[in-house]
C-alpha cells in the first residue's frame, strides 16, 4: 500500500479489533469480517478505489454498532475514516 498514514491507521484499527471482547456471537462475526476486510486493504499494494469504498462502508455502518460497547475500536475506526475521506475515497 502506498499510502503510509492509511497503512498506520489501518494498522491500528487490526490491533483494535484484535482487542475487541464481542458479548455476542453477532458482533464476533462483525469483527472477525471487519479484520478480514483491512487485512485484505493492508496486504494489496495498491488497494483499487473500489475496494476503499468498500472498506469505507463497512466501517462506517460498523461505527454505530461498535459505538458504545467498544469505544476505543470505535476511535480507530473513525480514524481510518477520517485518512480514507482525505484522500477522496
Amino acid at each position: 500500500m502506498s499510502n503510509p498514514e492509511l497503512r498506520d491507521k489501518l494498522q491500528q484499527l487490526q490491533h483494535e479489533l484484535g482487542q475487541a471482547k464481542p458479548a455476542d456471537e453477532h458482533t464476533q462475526a462483525r469483527v472477525q469480517h471487519l479484520q478480514r476486510q483491512v487485512q485484505g486493504v493492508l496486504d494489496n499494494p495498491e488497494p483499487t478505489p473500489a475496494h476503499l469504498r468498500s472498506l469505507r462502508e463497512q466501517l462506517h455502518e460498523a461505527i454505530e454498532e461498535f459505538e458504545v460497547s467498544h469505544p476505543a475500536l470505535t476511535w480507530a475506526i473513525s480514524d481510518a475514516l477520517d485518512t480514507l475521506s482525505l484522500m477522496g475515497i
